[in-house]
């Protein structure tokens, strides 16, 4: 199994709302976090439709009903801080291929790297 953080949990309820509900309010204690990591990935979907968000609440419109785990991808904190490090050079070596267990959203991945 895997040991949540406070910060895991938070992030899982959000996954969780949207998932749900299509809606999810955000905590004012991870308006840092989300700021640097899912808002920026929110602001694509939104520039496509799928969602309306602000610092406050994000709403998964009609059109975002079918991109569900598109959007939930920008509050897996541990999926997109990875991309962050790989796709902005932080990592020491290239590799060809990543395999990416992300606790939060039960999520596995392989991901295939062109340099």
């Amino acid at each position: 199994g895997y040991f949540l953080t406070g910060e895991d949990l938070a992030f899982r309820q959000y996954i969780l709302d949207i998932s749900c509900k299509g809606y999810t309010s955000f905590n004012r204690d991870d308006l840092a976090i989300l700021k640097e990591y899912s808002f920026p990935e929110l602001k694509k979907l939104e520039e496509d439709e799928l969602l309306t968000c602000n610092e406050n609440e994000l709403t998964v419109t009609e059109r975002g009903r079918f991109f569900i785990r598109n959007i939930c991808r920008a509050f897996d904190l541990h999926l997109v801080r990875l991309f962050d490090n790989i796709f902005n050079n932080r990592l020491f070596n290239k590799p060809d291929r990543i395999i990416i267990n992300s606790p939060i959203a039960s999520l596995n991945l392989l991901v295939f790297c062109k340099y």
